[in-house]
C-alpha cells in the first residue's frame, strides 16, 4: 500500500481547511496509507483512518522551517495544501503542492517588506522543488508560471466546490431569517459581504457605495459582513478604521463572525445579494457558495472572478464607484432580476462538485506515486 504524508495544520483554518478536509473525506476508500502533519488545534478534525504526526510548531514560523523535514516520513509523497513547504530535503520520493494564489507576487504593495521577500522565496521554492503545482484556477496557473518561472506542464489546474448538502436554496425563509433574528440580531433586509477584511477585497469600496445608497433613500438595508474578524488585530484595526471612516451608517454596518458553513448558508439564503468587490483573487469561494445557496451575486470583473462565476452573476468594474452605484440600484428595484440571477447562479453553481475535484485530485496523485 502506497503512503501519503499531508501537512495538514490548516485543518481548522476556515477556507483552506475547510477545503482540505473535504478532500481528505472523500479520500477516505482509497487504497492509501494516509498520515498527516497535525497541531493540537486539529484534534477535533481528524478521523480514525488518518494516522497523526504531533507537532508543535505555527505554519510559516522559522521553527517550521527547522523541524518540517524531520517530521515528514518514509512516504511515496508528501503533500503540502499550502505553500509552506520544507526547503529541506525529506524522506518523501515525491513531493505535491497546492497553491490557490500567489497573490504576493501578482498583487502591487506600496511598501516591500523582509515578510513579502520571504513569501516570494518560499513561493518560488515550493513550485521549483514540488513534482506537481496544483492550483484553483487559470488566471493563477498564468501566474505561477510567470513568476516561478516552473513550466506549464507542471501545474495542473483543479476547481474548487462548496459543499451542496449545506450551501443550497430554502424553501423556509422563516426558519432562516428567524436564526439570523435570535443569534445575530438581524432582523431588516441586508446587503452581505463573505470574507476577511484586507485592501485587496476592496471593503472601503463597498462602504462609500452603501454610504451613497442610504444618502439615496435607501435606508431600510443593512450591510453585513462576515468573516473572521475577532482575535486578529490587524483585522480589528481594518473593522475600527471602516466604523470610523463612514459614521453616516456605521449604525447600519454589522460585522459577524466566526460562524459555521451551517449559518453561513443561512446568512446566504437570506441576503438580498452577496457584493463581491475583490480586486484580487485566487478562486474566489463565497461567490460560488452563495449561487449554490440561491443568492443572487453581484461580483468584480477582477482575476479568477469570472472563471468561476461566468454568466451566473451580474458584474462591476472594482475601482469604478459611479458606474457600480447603477448596477446596485436597479438591482434593488428589480425583483425581476433578481430571480433572474437567483436561477443563473444555481445554474452556473452545478459545474462544481467536490467528487469530481477530489477525482481529479486524485488522478495527479496516482500519476505521481506509480511513478
Amino acid at each position: 500500500m502506497k503512503t501519503i504524508c499531508v501537512d495538514a495544520r490548516i485543518l481548522p483554518i476556515f477556507g483552506m481547511g475547510s477545503v482540505l478536509r473535504q478532500l481528505l473525506y472523500l479520500f477516505r476508500e482509497q487504497p492509501i496509507r494516509w498520515r498527516a502533519l497535525v497541531n493540537k488545534d486539529c484534534k477535533d478534525f481528524l478521523w480514525d483512518w488518518v494516522e497523526p504526526i504531533w507537532v508543535d510548531y505555527r505554519i510559516n514560523s522559522m521553527k517550521e522551517q527547522i523541524y518540517l523535514p524531520f517530521h515528514v516520513p518514509i512516504c511515496d509523497l508528501f503533500w503540502s495544501p499550502n505553500y509552506n513547504i520544507p526547503l529541506l530535503p525529506t524522506l518523501a520520493r515525491k513531493r505535491m503542492v497546492t497553491m490557490h494564489d500567489i497573490f504576493c507576487f501578482t498583487y502591487p504593495v506600496k511598501k516591500p517588506s523582509l515578510k513579502l521577500a520571504c513569501a516570494k522565496h518560499l513561493l518560488k521554492k515550493a513550485a521549483r522543488l514540488s513534482h506537481t503545482v496544483i492550483t484553483s484556477s487559470a488566471f493563477s496557473k498564468q501566474a505561477i508560471c510567470k513568476y516561478t518561472k516552473v513550466h506549464e506542464s507542471k501545474v495542473q489546474v483543479i476547481p474548487l466546490a462548496v459543499d451542496k448538502s449545506v450551501f443550497l436554496p430554502t424553501s423556509n425563509l422563516t426558519h432562516a431569517k428567524q436564526i439570523l433574528s435570535e443569534n445575530y440580531h438581524l432582523k431588516k433586509k441586508f446587503l452581505l459581504y463573505v470574507g476577511r477584511l484586507a485592501t485587496h477585497k476592496n471593503e472601503k469600496f463597498l462602504c462609500k457605495a452603501f454610504e451613497r445608497l442610504h444618502l439615496l433613500g435607501f435606508k431600510d438595508i443593512d450591510l453585513v459582513f462576515v468573516g473572521k474578524y475577532q482575535g486578529c488585530s490587524e483585522q480589528q484595526l481594518l473593522k475600527q478604521q471602516l466604523l470610523t471612516e463612514f459614521p453616516a451608517v456605521k449604525n447600519h454596518m454589522h460585522f459577524i463572525g466566526p460562524i459555521s458553513e451551517e449559518h453561513l448558508a443561512y446568512f446566504y439564503q437570506i441576503a438580498e445579494c452577496l457584493i463581491f468587490p475583490s480586486t484580487h483573487e485566487g478562486f474566489g469561494l463565497p461567490p460560488l457558495e452563495a449561487m449554490s445557496s440561491g443568492c443572487p451575486c453581484i461580483v468584480s470583473n477582477a482575476t479568477s472572478i469570472p472563471e468561476v462565476c461566468k454568466e451566473g452573476v451580474l458584474y462591476f468594474n472594482p475601482y469604478d464607484l459611479e458606474a457600480f452605484l447603477p448596477i446596485l440600484i436597479n438591482f434593488l428595484q428589480s425583483p425581476k432580476q433578481k430571480e433572474e440571477l437567483r436561477s443563473k447562479g444555481l445554474q452556473q453553481s452545478k459545474n462544481f462538485c467536490w467528487l469530481q475535484t477530489s477525482q481529479q485530485y486524485l488522478s495527479v496523485i496516482d500519476s505521481l506515486i506509480t511513478i
